[in-house]
């Protein structure tokens, strides 16, 4: 490597580089916790499990609306139930806060070797890639009801990594049975969360039994019965009434097989086109700044990534075409932002998974020498990612300055307060007027010739109201991060003039 990077004072210097840089990305998700409010189904689930058993909840979901048996159970912590709005806003930022240990647990024990600032820096940059990219946040963050689905699997994706690292380095026998019935336990619920998550649980539990089959390895009988094990899970989840019934609700456009062949199949280009190129600049970057301390270490090359590129990629793109076939095929539409969130995860995953792969090929003895020039061009790129006034973490600052998110929060308390002290069985209140892009689900909407919108109905029933409507329809919320610029230049502007004008009449 050439002499740019490999000093140790310069090494040191990006490695706090990119621990600073990681704390930019995550401290204003943790912020916009205290503005998080719930909507639409967070209500709808609050009323269902305050007035249905654990049981009986479960089986008129499992027959009636989906086979997603561990994010039906668990949704009945949503704080809401009690009427603890602090707690909704608490739990989005243990949640948050919960990947990220997660995912710093996952890499010290990847890379025992490597020191406390080395692996911070490596949690910097991961989460500053997968945050930054995230393709809905207020669904992956903040909307209790949709993170349980859509980001919960992702974090239990993590929790069954490291259980089976421990597992495959324990010598313990208590240690082991501990491991193994967590694997276990883990594997249950990603599967009974989401369709998407089974997905991948399955194709690599079948990749990484068939290494150990090949090996002949100690661990694969076990392997194989956490195969089965999952299988039954699948076919449990696969098989309830409810997601028939959920189809049936759109009989026109689920269910067409070619469509969803080949928009599964052109959905993976799109994907390629959106991330690619980040992950092209995130790995070249990867592999500079840490080559010598983890990548192409021949003493901590792991057993896993020792198996042919082919078959690698192979499970790769076979696996995320699924993953959209899933969706395709039952919906009869094309990934929503929110369900993306888990296929960018598996995408940031494999991606990752298949660079190891190849760079296990590569000789022992190879040294990498890139000229400084495209070291820093590396670099600069990806500060780019990182301060694109598009992304979400621009977006994120841009909520908590211009105030949006704090106008979004005391206007839904305001609502919340009426709504409890009013006698009002018909009730009308304000629209929004901030639509905060990291937070905003939906607003309720205004007075309707026909029956409510769920969107209506949900809070109405939470608050044991007739109706809720909005006195008018909700203002159309400002999604451009330049248009919001331009707002705080404005109220910047404003307040200048009348600070000097309170100065010039004193």
């Amino acid at each position: 490597m050439s002499m740019f990077l490999n000093s140790a004072p310069t090494q040191n210097r990006y490695y706090i580089s990119l621990i600073i840089t990681g704390l930019y990305t995550i401290l204003p998700f943790l912020i916009l916790c205290v503005f998080n409010q719930p909507s639409v189904d967070d209500f709808e689930y609050a009323v269902r499990d305050n007035t249905s058993s654990f049981l009986s909840a479960q089986a008129d979901t499992y027959f009636n609306w989906s086979g997603r048996y561990f994010s039906t159970a668990i949704s009945r912590i949503n704080p809401i139930r009690f009427g603890a709005f602090i707690g909704y806003k608490t739990a989005s930022f243990i949640l948050i806060l919960t990947f990220l240990s997660a995912l710093h647990l996952f890499l010290s024990q990847s890379f025992k070797h490597l020191k406390d600032k080395h692996l911070l820096s490596l949690t910097a940059f991961f989460s500053i890639i997968y945050i930054s990219q995230m393709p809905d946040i207020s669904r992956g963050f903040y909307y209790m009801t949709h993170y349980l689905v859509y980001q919960l699997p992702n974090i239990l994706t993590i929790l069954l990594a490291i259980l089976l690292i421990m597992l495959f380095n324990s010598n313990k026998n208590w240690n082991i049975v501990s491991y193994k019935t967590g694997i276990i336990i883990v594997c249950i619920a990603i599967i009974g969360t989401l369709e998407l998550s089974l997905v991948y649980i399955m194709t690599s539990l079948f990749l990484l039994s068939y290494q150990l089959w090949l090996r002949k390895h100690k661990l694969f009988n076990f392997l194989l019965l956490v195969c089965i094990i999952s299988l039954i899970a699948s076919l449990i989840m696969i098989l309830a009434p409810g997601n028939y019934v959920r189809m049936d609700l759109n009989p026109n456009d689920s269910k067409k097989f070619l469509w969803a062949f080949m928009a599964s199949s052109i959905l993976i280009i799109t994907y390629l086109y959106k991330w690619g190129t980040v992950m092209i600049v995130a790995s070249i970057m990867y592999i500079l700044i840490w080559n010598n301390r983890s990548v192409l270490n021949l003493r901590h090359r792991s057993m896993i990534f020792e198996i042919p590129i082919w078959l690698s990629l192979t499970c790769f793109f076979t696996t995320l075409f699924l993953m959209n076939f899933a969706y395709t095929w039952s919906v009869g539409g094309v990934p929503k932002p929110n369900v993306e969130n888990v296929i960018y995860f598996y995408f940031l995953l494999g991606w990752f998974f298949n660079l190891h792969v190849i760079l296990n090929k590569l000789p022992t003895t190879i040294q990498i020498a890139p000229n400084p020039l495209f070291t820093v061009s590396i670099i600069v790129l990806f500060i780019r990612l990182v301060l694109d006034i598009n992304n979400n973490i621009s977006t994120a600052y841009l909520d908590l300055i211009s105030g949006k998110a704090a106008r979004h929060n005391n206007e839904l308390n305001k609502r919340y307060v009426f709504l409890n002290q009013s006698n009002c069985k018909i009730c009308v209140v304000k629209p929004l007027t901030d639509m905060p892009r990291s937070l905003y689900i939906y607003d309720l909407t205004a007075k309707l010739e026909e029956r409510d919108l769920p969107i209506n109905s949900a809070p109405t029933k939470y608050w044991h109201k007739k109706r809720i409507l909005l006195s008018s329809p909700s203002p159309k919320p400002i999604y451009n991060n330049q248009e919001t610029l331009h707002s705080i230049g404005r109220d910047i502007k404003h307040w200048q003039m009348k600070f000097w004008r309170n100065i010039a009449t004193k």
